[in-house]
């Protein structure tokens, strides 16, 4: 695949996470299944990695055990502070932070060296957040929900701001970093489960 297609779907995948209908259980089917399937598929069609179904059953079992625990914790947490309930909403707000990771994995990396190939996985992984953004902060402002007289009250126009300042400041250190983290496991993948081994 060209450097420009594994850039163009990391936009899309990216763009796919977030609210869609307001309903947690939906949102959160959808913006799940964007963040686990493609790296699972990127594996399972990876022509360099013989063992397959090892390398896919690794990669099913990071993610899952990673929403498990994620699970876990949260109801642990609200435990602690007097609500018995797990955070509907959850996954989605997980998804959105962490598909930069997971396109990355999936798009963002060639071969079996680290250095070759994170370059690529940088650019995947702010591309994906772009599309992050263009899904939860720019068509939200286009549909008036931040607006003075939206959801966000009087407060609107400023609620944006500040929602578009942590984005780009915190937002785009945190994807490159998880590019960083999406290269080097899948190096890990290609090399533990690829025709080396």
């Amino acid at each position: 695949m060209s450097v420009f297609w594994r850039l163009a779907l990391s936009l899309a995948l990216g763009a796919l996470v977030g609210v869609y209908i307001g309903m947690p259980l939906v949102d959160s089917a959808i913006s799940l299944a964007v963040f686990i399937l493609p790296p699972v598929l990127s594996v399972a069609l990876d022509g360099a990695i013989v063992r397959k179904r090892a390398a896919v059953l690794w990669v099913v079992g990071v993610l899952v055990g990673g929403c498990v625990l994620l699970s876990v914790g949260d109801l642990l947490l609200n435990v602690l502070q007097g609500y018995q309930k797990f955070d509907s909403d959850l996954f989605i707000y997980t998804a959105i932070l962490a598909i930069p990771g997971s396109a990355v994995f999936a798009l963002g990396s060639r071969g079996t060296r680290f250095g070759g190939t994170i370059g690529l996985g940088l650019g995947c992984g702010a591309l994906a957040w772009l599309g992050v953004g263009l899904h939860n902060l720019l068509i939200p402002y286009l549909l008036g929900y931040y607006s003075d007289r939206g959801p966000a009250g009087g407060m609107g126009s400023l609620v944006f701001v500040v929602l578009v300042m942590l984005y780009v400041l915190l937002g785009f250190g945190l994807a490159l970093l998880l590019a960083a983290l999406g290269v080097a496991l899948r190096v890990w993948v290609a090399r533990e489960f690829g025709s080396g081994k």
